[in-house]
Parts: C-alpha cells; sequence; structure tokens
C-alpha cells in the first residue's frame, strides 16, 4: 500500500508500540491510540514524568475520604447472588462495597478472581482464546548525565540493524535469539527534575517473549540463575544501545531490572501483557469487550477494554468507568 521508505520505517516501528509484528496489527485501532498521544505539534508528555499522573490520583482519593492500600495481594472478587459485593485480599481481610472495578486481565478477572460458573461457557472459552499481547524486558538505569551525549530524546526507537515490525524479526525474538531481542527498543529519558544533579534516569525496554522453555530458570523458589540470566540479558542491551548512549556500561551508577514475570506479578496482566489484549483488527475497539461485565455491579476498566492501550486511552476507559457507577448510584 506504501511506496515511500519514512512511512514504511514508520509505520514498522509500530511494533514497538503493538508489540505485534505489521501484518498482525490494527492500524485504525493504532491509529487511535497514537492520535490521542500526539495532540500538538509532537508527541504529547506528562510534564514530570508518570509519576505525577498516580501522585494526582492518590491525592485526590486521599482528600475525598477514600483510602489507597497498596502491598495487598487481591485473591478474589466476591460474589452474592450474582452480585459484586467487595474484595478479599490475601490475608483473608474481606473488603465490602457497592461497586467493583476490576483493571486485572480477562483471564485473571474471569477465570481467577471469579468462580468461572458466573459466565457461561461461551464466554470463558472466548476468554482463553483471546492473544496477549508482547512483554518486556525492561532495564531501568541511573547514569551519569556527563555532557548530556546520548540523551538529547525523551523517545528514541531503536531498530537495530532490521525492521521491529518485520515478521522474522519476531520469529528470531519469540525463538529466544538474544541478539535480536537486545538490538531493538525504546529508550526512554526521564526529565531532569527526576534525578539528582548531575544524573539522569534511562529505561530501555526490548521486546522479549513471556514463555520461556526453562522456566527463565526459576527452580521453586530458588531464583539465583533467574537473577543470573537476568544480568545476561541487561549487560547485552548495555552492550548494543552504547552506540546510541556513548560509554553507556561506565555511566551506569544504579541499575534494575524487570520481566515479563515482573509485569505479571505487580499488574495481574496475562504473560505479562505490555497493552493488555493484542490490538489485532478482531481486538480492537468494540473486540476488547465491555465496562461494564454481566456480573451486576462488577465493572471492568483499563488495556482490556474500550477503547484500548495507552495512558491516556485507558484514561478514557477510567473516565467512562466512573461515569457509569455515578449514573447508577445516582439512579438508586
Amino acid at each position: 500500500f506504501f511506496k515511500d521508505e519514512e512511512i514504511i520505517t514508520f509505520l514498522t516501528m509500530l511494533g514497538a508500540y503493538t508489540t505485534l509484528p505489521t501484518h498482525q496489527q490494527s492500524l485504525i485501532g493504532y491509529a487511535n491510540l497514537w492520535a490521542v498521544h500526539h495532540l500538538g505539534e509532537g508527541m504529547s508528555l506528562i510534564q514530570g514524568g508518570t509519576k505525577q499522573v498516580v501522585d494526582a490520583l492518590v491525592e485526590y482519593i486521599d482528600n475525598n475520604g477514600g483510602q489507597v492500600v497498596v502491598s495487598k495481594y487481591v485473591d478474589k472478587i466476591l460474589t452474592e447472588d450474582k452480585k459484586a459485593i467487595g474484595v478479599r485480599i490475601n490475608d483473608g481481610i474481606e473488603i465490602k462495597s457497592r461497586f467493583v472495578v476490576s483493571t486485572a486481565s480477562n483471564q485473571e478477572t474471569y477465570l481467577k478472581l471469579l468462580d468461572s460458573k458466573l459466565s457461561d461457557d461461551k464466554f470463558i472459552q472466548t476468554i482463553k482464546k483471546q492473544k496477549q499481547s508482547g512483554s518486556l524486558f525492561q532495564l531501568f538505569l541511573g547514569i551519569k548525565e556527563e555532557n548530556g551525549e546520548g540523551l538529547e530524546y525523551t523517545t528514541t526507537f531503536v531498530a537495530g540493524n532490521s525492521k521491529i515490525g518485520d515478521a522474522k524479526v519476531y520469529e528470531k525474538m519469540y525463538n529466544w535469539d538474544l541478539d535480536a531481542i537486545t538490538s531493538s527498543g525504546v529508550i526512554t529519558v526521564e526529565g531532569k527534575e527526576n534525578s539528582p544533579k548531575g544524573f539522569r534516569s534511562v529505561n530501555i525496554s526490548c521486546l522479549i517473549p513471556y514463555h520461556h522453555s526453562k522456566k527463565w530458570f526459576i527452580n521453586g523458589k530458588d531464583k539465583t540463575e533467574y537473577n543470573v540470566f537476568k544480568d545476561k540479558i541487561a549487560e547485552q542491551i548495555i552492550e548494543n544501545f552504547s552506540k546510541y548512549i556513548p560509554n553507556l556500561k561506565d555511566r551506569v551508577v544504579y541499575q534494575n531490572t524487570a520481566t515479563p514475570l515482573t509485569i505479571e506479578r505487580y499488574t495481574l496482566a496475562t504473560d505479562g501483557g505490555l497493552q493488555g489484549l493484542a490490538h489485532t483488527i478482531e481486538q480492537s475497539g468494540r473486540g476488547r469487550g465491555k465496562i461494564k461485565t454481566h456480573i451486576k455491579n462488577l465493572y471492568h476498566a483499563g488495556q482490556y477494554n474500550f477503547p484500548g492501550a495507552g495512558i491516556i486511552t485507558v484514561s478514557i476507559s477510567g473516565n467512562l468507568c466512573a461515569e457509569m457507577i455515578l449514573k447508577e448510584h445516582l439512579k438508586n
């Protein structure tokens, strides 16, 4: 459809966002995601970083009589007469409520947190067959700013020696070719306000499979080999990305990593899916699912539902969900 090389390069680079090879992506679905992030000239960014959104939400909740509970794992959505009445956290404490909103994945919500008998067989089978988006290996670095070389841009897409949307590249990645995995990705440089003077925070994200033939070298509770494997991947990323941030290895003063297992653990995203359901044609737009579920007083917001993934897009989902709940509350 396209002959212009710049357009072709741009469209293939979309794979860094959608985590899909070009031939599987929904262009219309992605166009919506891209548009809401580019409302002005260039990319719309949050001043002070994404943390500002979280801090603002927590402050609003605290100031209006709410409470944000952290470091607690919800292991059950409580129901009574096919109606959501609260949640149970992993220490056994039950929190009752008039409404429950899940932002966990479809599989976590309907197959684990809820009794699957509350949904019909067709719905359950649909959930089981849904394609998850790809995941990431994330390398979080604190580095010396020095002369700022390599830190000029907030976001840089790196395709290595190939186009990131190329199906052949994805085949290499999903067959655990570490060179293919660690040579392409996205560099994000945090603003100076988020780092001590003379240093900068840098995040390098590379597409990586969730499934590993050796289960990421985790042996029960023993994660020694897992940690060694993470360090090996991080070392290779630093080596390959030194082309774009000169002398990177010697500038690193702090390092941390996250794998698809980390993302799944903290966000309840099935397979550590970066964007919830994969943005295929069938799973874009209304194909992502309804915010108001078939279980009374249970709502499902976030990247697994309409309109899709991305900070702004997910915020729209949250607003739609809140409006539905308020309408229901005021009616009763």
